[in-house]
């Protein structure tokens, strides 16, 4: 693996189950990887970290309030007016991002629209698996919009179900 991924625990994955909302199903296999697993706090701490070696500065706990872009840099403004200028930001400040807001490269979410998100990381060996080598992803799990997966990721199987619900205005 090039660059930090040798630093944390991957798992590599070469068959897939796949299950359509109609129920179809595909079982994949390649001699080959199709799918690198990797624990998100794990990946986003080696993020962070190769950032800052290569001469980033983290900030965090701040509220961003306002946010502006010239072509030679971004200007993002917390709560309490200090502003913060650099020639890049990574704003890594969730779906419902206030700096990708502010700069208009996201307008936000329909009011009518939420999602429900659910994971679960449980220890491998207190679980029976058939199959512990596969990642299974269901889209529009047992007729509800959504979609739900299964994998191993080192030590740990993650279970994770993401359910859609649209809320009447």
């Amino acid at each position: 693996m090039s660059g930090g991924l040798q630093q944390i625990s991957t798992r590599l994955i070469s068959r897939l189950h796949l299950e359509s909302p109609s129920g179809e199903i595909v079982q994949l296999q390649s001699s080959q990887p199709a799918a690198l697993m990797i624990r998100r706090v794990e990946f986003d701490a080696l993020l962070v970290r190769l950032a800052q070696e290569a001469g980033a500065e983290l900030v965090e706990g701040v509220e961003i309030t306002q946010a502006r872009e010239s072509k030679d840099d971004v200007t993002l403004i917390r709560r309490d007016g200090v502003c913060f200028n650099a020639p890049l930001v990574i704003a890594a400040d969730g779906a419902n991002s206030v700096v990708a807001r502010r700069l208009a490269l996201n307008p936000g979410w329909s009011p009518s629209a939420v999602a429900l998100d659910m994971m679960e990381e449980t220890p491998f060996d207190s679980l029976s698996c058939a199959d512990p080598d596969l990642l299974w992803v269901a889209y529009g799990y047992k007729g509800s919009p959504g979609y739900a997966y299964v994998f191993r990721s080192g030590r740990m199987r993650n279970v994770t179900s993401v359910r859609l619900e649209h809320i009447p205005a």
